[in-house]
């Protein structure tokens, strides 16, 4: 019992120690503690900040939906430029095919501008 008594002693010398030797002049601390609230304001503004661009997660299910929702979003973007591409390689075929028929063409206006400046007996 002698033991216990002592021990519950010792505990409460402890705290006292550790508080008398923690305890700071309020006139010390006023203008330190001014710092510490202007740097938890900021933090508290910094963390609204971020919860507000990134939606908070509850569990490994919601994790899993945005993380389906970002490779959804991925898949769609790259399909995207995939039809960019094929849209790309579709107008190039017509244009290539634009000039084939001009490089046909080309012969036949050469024949009607002949028959233009050098008439055929047979026709007048």
């Amino acid at each position: 019992m002698k033991k216990i008594f002592m021990g519950i002693g010792i505990v409460g010398i402890l705290f006292l120690m550790v508080s008398s030797a923690t305890a700071v002049p309020t006139a010390h601390s006023e203008p330190l503690m001014k710092q510490i609230e202007k740097i938890e304001n900021f933090e508290s503004l910094l963390d609204s900040d971020i919860a507000i661009s990134s939606p908070e997660t509850n569990g490994i299910i919601d994790i899993l939906i945005q993380l389906i929702t970002v490779i959804i979003q991925l898949v769609m973007e790259i399909i995207s430029i995939v039809q960019g591409v094929l849209g790309i390689i579709a107008l190039i075929q017509a244009l290539i095919n634009a000039i084939q028929v001009l490089f046909e063409l080309i012969p036949q206006l050469i024949e009607i501008i002949q028959n233009l400046f050098n008439p055929d007996p047979e026709m007048v």
